[in-house]
């Protein structure tokens, strides 16, 4: 039996590694990351009516909070966004509160991009 080339025998063994490595599987969901919320929730909200201690009991604490040296006004903003095979959801929840604590304004943005 002649003796195998070592170069031979390492180019087949990277040539084995890179078909593996080609056949595992594509990873097709990511974590998500923040916080979904519930749109139920959101719903009950009412402007003039829920405070902002409610919001952040009820919903926990948001991804920003910006607070406006104009008016004393805090808005606060909750981002999701869920990957998987089929593509990418971004949902961004924004609740405003005058200076009263009080709601003034509630948005919800919600994006999809489909692969």
């Amino acid at each position: 039996m002649a003796p195998r080339n070592p170069l031979t025998v390492f180019t087949g063994l990277g040539l084995a590694a890179v078909a593996v490595g080609c056949a595992a599987p594509v990873q097709s969901h990511l974590p998500d990351r923040g916080h979904r919320l519930d749109r139920e929730t959101l719903d009950s909200f009412q402007r003039g009516v829920t405070t902002q201690a409610e919001a952040l009991e009820r919903l926990g604490e948001p991804s920003r909070r910006a607070v406006s040296a104009e008016d004393g006004s805090t808005t606060l903003s909750w981002d999701y966004v869920h990957t998987d095979a089929s593509g990418t959801l971004s949902i961004l929840t924004v609740l405003k509160f005058g200076s009263d604590g009080k709601l003034l304004l509630k948005a919800v943005s919600q994006t999809n991009q489909n692969r």
